[in-house]
């Protein structure tokens, strides 16, 4: 495996990683760029070692750890494989292993939270990224896609200052989504005036199930016990690893 067309010192790729992605790509406080994973991938860089994947991994989690955004680790990770002069097929190598690092983390912090929100009595996120992980799991198993076999139904309403009136609009979403929805879905609360269900996309009664919804959500309107509404199908990925990606994006 060819990393480089020429030797540099570790120093002097650090030097050229880290000053290039300040100026660039970093998006947080400078002194949090350096870490002993850095180290480590710089070592995996320039000789070549078998840990290239596992210290881009673990450098992957401190940028997650840190509040740095996936997209802007992908970069920062990206100008360190440029500044070894690494091959095409070995920086993508890394970026792809940071990714996962990433994810990784990301997804087991928001396990770590309360698996049921007491006012609606939706599963958190944190429950939804575990029912991801085991849909993803059967869909191996099955030589399945669950970009095609999943998807999330998402609704959502202005979010209200008031803190009794954004807990009756999350009652009400969330009473919409189960009139609508009867089959065993996955409901979750994401909160900001946002719910989701989980649920299978080839099913019959998918259309029954979203006309229902729409329905419920004009009567709501109607009787003022909601501003406008919001209803749209969030796409799961192909990849178990960008789990993650699709959790951020449900939550902006």
């Amino acid at each position: 495996m060819i990393f480089r067309t020429a030797r540099r010192p570790a120093g002097t790729v650090q030097y050229l990683w880290r000053t290039q992605s300040l100026a660039s790509v970093w998006p947080a406080d400078p002194a949090e760029w350096h870490t002993p994973a850095v180290d480590a991938v710089c070592d995996a860089f320039l000789f070549g070692t078998a840990c290239l994947e596992q210290s881009c991994r673990l450098l992957g989690e401190h940028r997650a750890r840190v509040g740095v955004p996936l997209d802007d680790a992908r970069a920062d990770i990206a100008i360190g494989a440029l500044a070894v002069r690494a091959t095409g097929p070995v920086r993508a190598q890394a970026v792809d292993a940071l990714t996962i690092g990433w994810t990784t983390y990301t997804v087991d912090r928001l396990a770590a939270r309360t698996a049921r929100d007491p006012l609606t009595e939706c599963a958190s996120l944190g429950y939804l990224a575990s029912r991801l992980e085991e849909v993803y799991a059967e869909a191996a198993l099955n030589d399945e896609n669950v970009a095609e076999t999943h998807v999330l139904v998402v609704v959502g309403t202005r979010p209200a200052t008031d803190r009794l009136v954004a807990q009756t609009r999350m009652i009400t979403l969330h009473s919409a989504l189960r009139y609508a929805f009867v089959g065993g879905e996955t409901f979750v609360s994401v909160g900001g005036g946002r719910v989701a269900a989980l649920t299978v996309r080839a099913q019959p009664r998918l259309p029954d199930s979203l006309a229902v919804l729409c329905s419920e959500l004009r009567i709501a309107r109607s009787e003022r016990r909601l501003p406008a509404s919001r209803l749209w199908l969030l796409q799961l990925p192909r990849q178990r690893t960008e789990i993650g990606a699709t959790l951020r994006e449900l939550l902006a």
